[in-house]
């Protein structure tokens, strides 16, 4: 009965493929011929590779595979999950990329692994649409995806494989990105000068919780004030929760910027940190943060910087850049302890100290530092404490004085 049904509607789809001169997508074969989209789109791809009926070259990437939902139950994405599960690895990380490089590539899942050659030709599509639609972004997580799904497909990468090479984009060439502790408060003023309160608000959260970008405007944030005794003084900070959707994790963060806390107090509840769409706030802030790190002197905006170089960051990624300054910030606050920073936001402690904190020798010679409890006798902007509690009395008293 199954191998009845299964072959009328083989049989319905080569007679829809000769009856529309437009193909038609997979949901409306699906809907014709009474079958998910995932069997459609299997017995589909069964006739293209058989040569029976022809795949139209530029046919509109099919709406069935549009929804993340309906990727996930393709063929080769279904195994391709198990042998993650197996592996007790986030799919996600993996998946979500995979999704965009089909979509954007207008490429079947099929095509990702039918060969070295075929995952090259979808790769390299990609990466010219992705550069069109998002100029000077990096495409990292979309490469270690491609290289993951052909590894658990058995297809071999040669280690001098131009396309999906070992090494990573970033070779840790941003690790000292960061604000000194006086330019973050300038960057405070600035934000709020040029966006308003809800900006400043944005800017200054970020930089003590370092959230990605994507994740800091779609958050409602959830902040709690509580105070610790230091020398038997209480000082007030702030905690709240993250979920990253890259990591498929939560983080809990910490806030002690007295600063920050103020502004934090003025946040309202239950909504996200700014009133515009993302697709709204994303250019606008990165736009003022642009200006602001011109101002700081961090690039010059006359110049087309090279990736790699410091100065590239802060011009392309400008709203990321805040994550690098941020983690450095926070090492300086535990006495670069990578292995405590690392808790809150980075699933690596390799990956934070290569690239986000690379340790260098200047900072070996300032542990033991601490600008609270051991302050040194020449004190820069970007001050070093032994533990978070000290910052925060630092911040609160020590600062100030």
């Amino acid at each position: 009965m199954k191998r009845r049904a299964r072959k009328k509607a083989l049989r319905q789809i080569i007679d829809l493929n000769q009856e529309n001169s437009i193909p038609l997508t997979y949901k409306q074969l699906a809907d014709k011929i009474g079958v998910s989209v995932g069997t459609a789109y299997k017995y589909k791809k069964l006739l293209v590779d058989k040569g029976i009926i022809d795949k139209i070259d530029g046919e509109t990437f099919p709406d069935g595979l549009v929804t993340y939902d309906s990727f996930k139950e393709i063929d080769e994405i279904a195994k391709f999950i198990e042998k993650c599960e197996l592996e007790r690895v986030n799919f996600s990380q993996y998946v979500h990329p995979l999704f965009t490089i089909c979509r954007v590539s207008h490429a079947e899942p099929y095509e990702l692994v039918r060969s070295l050659e075929s995952a090259e030709k979808v790769f390299n599509k990609f990466e010219s649409e992705w550069e069109k639609l998002h100029p000077n972004k990096m495409v990292v997580r979309y490469r270690k995806a491609m290289r993951k799904i052909l590894q658990a497909n058995n297809i071999i990468i040669p280690k001098n494989n131009r396309v999906f090479p070992s090494t990573n984009e970033s070779n840790g060439d941003y690790a000292k990105v960061a604000l000194t502790d006086a330019e973050f408060l300038e960057g405070l003023k600035f934000i709020e000068s040029e966006l308003g309160i809800e900006y400043s608000q944005l800017f200054g959260v970020q930089h003590e919780i370092f959230a990605r970008p994507a994740t800091m405007f779609k958050w409602i944030p959830n902040i709690t004030f509580e105070h610790v005794d230091v020398d038997n003084k209480p000082y007030e900070f702030g905690t709240c929760s993250v979920f990253e959707g890259k990591t498929n994790k939560r983080y809990d963060k910490l806030i002690l910027h007295p600063e920050t806390m103020k502004i934090c107090k003025e946040i309202k509840p239950n909504r996200p940190l700014i009133k515009d769409t993302p697709t709204e706030a994303e250019p606008k802030y990165a736009n003022t943060l642009r200006k602001f790190y011109a101002v700081c002197e961090k690039f010059d905006p006359d110049i087309k910087y090279e990736k790699g170089q410091e100065g590239w960051l802060y011009q392309n990624r400008p709203i990321y850049t805040i994550r690098h300054s941020a983690a450095w910030m926070w090492m300086r606050r535990t006495g670069f302890n990578a292995g405590l920073v690392k808790t809150m936001g980075w699933e690596s402690q390799d990956v934070l100290t290569k690239y986000y904190a690379r340790i260098t020798a200047t900072q070996l010679m300032q542990q033991g530092i601490c600008y609270y409890c051991r302050p040194p006798t020449m004190k820069t902007d970007s001050a070093v404490f032994c533990s978070p509690t000290h910052a925060l009395a630092y911040y609160n008293v020590g600062e100030r004085k």
